[in-house]
């Protein structure tokens, strides 16, 4: 089976960084292929002004 997380890499958060690894580690040990899949937050599609 193959898994991919999607988090931020790219941060300074090593709380972040340590689930993701802890993730890894677990899948990987009930046989899957983990892939770490890097996420770039882009503008956003909805306004936030005059949301209710």
């Amino acid at each position: 089976m193959k898994v991919g997380i999607l988090s931020m890499q790219r941060i300074k958060n090593y709380g972040s960084f340590l689930q993701a690894y802890g993730l890894k580690s677990i899948m990987e040990e009930l046989g899957a292929e983990v892939q770490f899949v890097d996420y770039h937050p882009g503008k956003t599609l909805i306004p936030v002004d005059g949301c209710s």
